[in-house]
C-alpha cells in the first residue's frame, strides 16, 4: 500500500516538473522572440530616418584643409575674391517672346512661302474681248536670244486662237525670225486654249538678237481669232532686259 503510495507521488512530481521545465522554455522562447522584434524594429527605423540637417550642413559646409590653409595665408587674396564675387553681375538670361497662338499655323500644317507680287506688265492690249498683256523682253547675251513672255486672259466664253507670230523688228529695222515659243505647256501647237477669266502664259524666242539693241521697236502677234479671220495687237517700242 505504502509502496503504490509513493509511487504515485514520484510520478506526481515528474509530471510537475515536466509541466516546469515546458513553462521554462516557453517564457524563454517568448523572451528571446521580444528581444528580436525590438532590435528589428530599431534596425528598421534606423535605416529609415535621414540624417539631421545640422548633419548634413556640416558635411557641405565645412571646409577642406587646403582652403583653410589658402585663407590663413592669404587673407587679403581672400578678400578681393569675396569682394570680385559679390560685385559679379549675374548673366540675364534672354526670356522667350510671347507668341500669337492665333498666328501660329496649325500642327502638321504644310509651310507656305509667301508669294511675290505679280509682275507688273510693259504694256496691256485688248482685242476680241480679250487681254493681251506683255510681261516682259529679255535677252540671252551668250545665247544672242530675246523672250518675250506674254499673259492672255479673255473675259469671253471659253474659246481658242490660233497664234500666228512670226519676227521682231529692232529699233535698227533688222528683223529677226522666231526660234521656239510654249503657248501653256505645249510648244509644238499653235492653238491657245482660253478659259473665262483665266490667265495663261505665253512664251516666244527670237534668234540672232546682238546686246548692242536695247529696244525692240515693232512686235507684232498674229492670230486667227472668231470666224477664222486673221487679227493682229501691235506692241512698240519695247525696252530690253539683258542677262
Amino acid at each position: 500500500m505504502n509502496d503504490s503510495f509513493e509511487r504515485r507521488v514520484r510520478d506526481a512530481e515528474g509530471r510537475k516538473k515536466i509541466f516546469e521545465n515546458r513553462v521554462k522554455y516557453i517564457l524563454f522562447f517568448l523572451t528571446v522572440f521580444g528581444a528580436f522584434l525590438t532590435m528589428w524594429d530599431k534596425c528598421a527605423h534606423l535605416f529609415q530616418t535621414t540624417p539631421p540637417d545640422d548633419t548634413r550642413k556640416q558635411f557641405v559646409d565645412t571646409p577642406t584643409t587646403p582652403i583653410r590653409n589658402f585663407r590663413s595665408r592669404h587673407p587679403r587674396a581672400t578678400k578681393a575674391m569675396s569682394s570680385t564675387l559679390a560685385h559679379t553681375p549675374r548673366p540675364i538670361l534672354p526670356q522667350a517672346l510671347p507668341k500669337d497662338l492665333s498666328q501660329a499655323p496649325p500642327q502638321g500644317a504644310p509651310r507656305v512661302s509667301p508669294q511675290s507680287p505679280p509682275q507688273t506688265p510693259l504694256e496691256i492690249l485688248y482685242a476680241d474681248n480679250t487681254e493681251f498683256a506683255l510681261l516682259s523682253a529679255v535677252g540671252s547675251v551668250g545665247a544672242q536670244t530675246i523672250k518675250m513672255t506674254m499673259v492672255l486672259k479673255t473675259s469671253a466664253a471659253n474659246w481658242q486662237i490660233a497664234e500666228e507670230v512670226q519676227s521682231i523688228i529692232d529699233d535698227e529695222g533688222n528683223e529677226y525670225r522666231m526660234r521656239s515659243y510654249m503657248n501653256g505647256a505645249t510648244g509644238s501647237n499653235p492653238f491657245i486654249q482660253l478659259t473665262t477669266e483665266v490667265p495663261i502664259k505665253c512664251t516666244y524666242t527670237f534668234e540672232g538678237v546682238l546686246p548692242g539693241i536695247r529696244a525692240i521697236k515693232l512686235f507684232k502677234f498674229l492670230y486667227f481669232g472668231r470666224h477664222s479671220s486673221l487679227s493682229e495687237v501691235e506692241f512698240r517700242d519695247i525696252p530690253i532686259t539683258w542677262r
